[in-house]
């Protein structure tokens, strides 16, 4: 399917000596244990050395649940310094990061391959589809990659888009690949319309506002398709063909496109490139300090001292009582009871069971051992009485015991009955 996607069975995978680069043989190795959570996946290895890839910026080997991220992408970071384990960590190879995040959601979501005979037309397009569509699907599981897919298709998914195009006036096929590629994102969340709008513009000026709406609704029919549904993405394939005017049967001719190597900036590179400055300058403003902590570290951090804090009023005002244990750190989140939550769980004070507090009745007594003889500490609480009425008088007139005489008490006399 993608470029980065290596089925063939023969490929040769890098091997990192950990005598020779003992720093990229760590931070593979600490990429492996991460990689887990990512791509839900515990068999998958990361290897991260410059020239790693194949000749892309990151590949994924399906057969060898291996995934390869070149080394270079790392910048001018010592790669012994790396710590993946750290969230605001990553933010120092935030491109770096971003391509293992992409892979990953290769992994979890691109389960399908195109059968023997499927045109290379359709299956560029699929592709092309495919790119958004796992992206999409990896943000709706881990809303937090967000970030790390923008960092990495900033620069490099479309900086590649970026060295693909030529000067001089944009054809349907280039507007289409660029909404395939930006404006699928951005209709998918990783990517803000604000963002996109330049490119947005140039492409509606191209393709019209009704192809551009036939081809949304393409790549929105790629979202809902099962990851191992090959016949679905292969349908939408030869939609999308039919729609550009591409042919589905023709080779792909990337290598001899006359385009290639643009000599003076067209409109298309020049949005694009607007597009890049923007986004990368949202993820850089949104990027944790990498001397910092995570946002959930700090509320775990702070919520572990207000803890501590009040356990020690506690212990000062009541020095009686025995502090509760320090907090474990391999439970972040575990509170202990408070003070208020002891006192209502609190059972009551042991004493002698006698008859009354196994039979808690008002009288005092169960109801087999008959009434009792004399006074019992359960008379009647003092207070005011309830009035009585005389049940045998035909008005139902009652008679009120701190007043006088009678008063009625029926519907015509306007008040309400006792």
């Amino acid at each position: 399917m993608s470029g980065h996607l290596i089925t063939d069975d023969t490929a040769t995978a890098t091997v990192v000596d950990p005598a020779a680069a003992p720093g990229w043989w760590a931070l593979s190795a600490a990429m492996t244990d991460q990689v887990v959570d990512v791509a839900d996946r515990e068999d998958l290895i990361v290897t991260i050395a410059p020239g790693a890839g194949h000749g892309a910026p990151a590949c994924f080997f399906p057969a060898r649940a291996i995934i390869e991220i070149d080394g270079l992408h790392l910048g001018t970071l010592d790669p012994a310094t790396a710590r993946p384990h750290r969230i605001a960590d990553r933010a120092r190879y935030a491109t770096a990061w971003g391509l293992l995040v992409h892979e990953c959601a290769h992994v979890r979501h691109s389960h399908w391959s195109a059968p023997s005979g499927t045109p290379p037309g359709a299956l560029e397009a699929a592709t092309l589809l495919e790119e958004s569509r796992i992206e999409v699907a990896q943000i709706r599981r881990r809303p937090d990659d967000r970030h790390w897919l923008r960092a990495a298709s900033t620069r490099l998914i479309l900086h590649d888009l970026l060295t693909t195009t030529g000067a001089g006036a944009m054809t349907r096929q280039e507007a289409a690949q660029a909404a395939g590629l930006v404006l699928a994102r951005t209709d998918g969340g990783i990517f803000t319309p604000a963002e996109t709008a330049p490119l947005a513009r140039i492409v509606a000026d191209v393709l019209g506002s009704g192809l551009l709406a036939e081809l949304r609704e393409v790549w929105r029919q790629a979202r809902i398709v099962a990851d191992t549904d090959a016949t679905g993405m292969i349908e939408l394939g030869y939609r999308w063909c039919t729609l550009v005017g591409i042919e589905p049967d023709a080779p792909t001719t990337a290598p001899d496109n006359p385009m290639l190597g643009p000599s003076r900036p067209s409109a298309i590179t020049t949005a694009i490139a607007e597009v890049l400055a923007t986004v990368a300058t949202a993820v850089t403003a949104l990027a944790p300090s990498p001397g910092g902590r995570a946002p959930h570290e700090h509320c775990h951090r702070r919520r572990g001292r207000t803890g501590e804090r009040r356990a020690g009023r506690q212990h000062r005002v009541h020095p009686h009582r025995t502090p509760p244990p320090e907090r474990s750190s391999t439970h972040p989140g575990h509170r202990h009871p408070h003070p208020h939550d002891r006192r209502a769980h609190r059972r009551p004070h042991p004493g002698p069971r006698t008859e009354h507090s196994r039979h808690p009745r008002p009288g005092g007594h169960p109801r087999h051992l008959g009434r009792p003889t004399g006074t019992t500490a359960h008379a009647r609480r003092a207070g005011r009485r309830r009035p009585t009425r005389d049940r045998s008088d035909p008005d139902c007139r009652a008679v009120h015991p701190h007043h006088p005489h009678d008063y009625p008490r029926t519907a015509a006399a306007g008040g309400h009955r006792l």
